[in-house]
């Protein structure tokens, strides 16, 4: 009968350290694939990875331009007037912010006297030769047929500018109303 095998090293197998058995790595090595590339290819890997950066940012933002007018309609600039009354649309609409517009609290804007059957409302806040970033508030029915949207707050200006525009878009026509904030805001 044979003895079961014994894990003890014997004299044809001598016993190997655990640490010559580990890859002994220096200090300086680096990761295996940077030291595959030479600097030229280096550079060039990141040359193209801001390229497709570049071309994901501008495909982003032809997409989200193309979206700021779908229906293809012209707009309809509007006289200014004071939007804390109510501003007549030319399909008979009224608008109002609710209390006046201001940059530092909320307000409300309501729009009366839409068409029946209106399906879709929003209004969003620009300037001339200024860029406001994203800042649409879409308008819900309501019972008593009007459009509100509540909690409404106007983008910062940071060249304290006061010639806002808000763009109201009913069902693919956007009618561009220009106001003013008042003139004694305190900064």
């Amino acid at each position: 009968m044979r003895a079961p095998p014994s894990h003890e090293p014997t004299a044809a197998q001598p016993h190997a350290p655990a640490d010559d058995l580990k890859t002994n790595h220096h200090a300086t090595d680096q990761h295996p694939m940077t030291n595959r590339l030479s600097p030229k290819s280096k550079w060039l890997l990141l040359a193209i990875l801001l390229l497709l950066f570049a071309a994901a940012k501008i495909g982003g933002l032809w997409w989200w331009h193309s979206r700021q007018n779908p229906s293809g309609q012209t707009p309809v600039l509007l006289a200014p007037c004071a939007v804390a009354q109510g501003c007549r649309l030319p399909n008979g609409a009224v608008v109002s912010f609710v209390p006046p517009a201001d940059e530092r609290t909320p307000f409300d804007i309501r729009i009366r006297r839409l068409p029946a059957g209106t399906g879709q409302v929003y209004v969003q806040f620009s300037m001339v030769g200024m860029d406001m970033g994203f800042n649409r508030f879409h308008l819900t029915a309501q019972a008593d047929g009007s459009w509100l949207a509540t909690g409404v707050r106007l983008p910062l200006c940071i060249e304290q500018r006061a010639d806002y525009r808000a763009e109201i878009h009913i069902d693919g026509q956007t009618h561009i109303l220009p106001f003013t904030l008042p003139h004694n805001r305190a900064h």
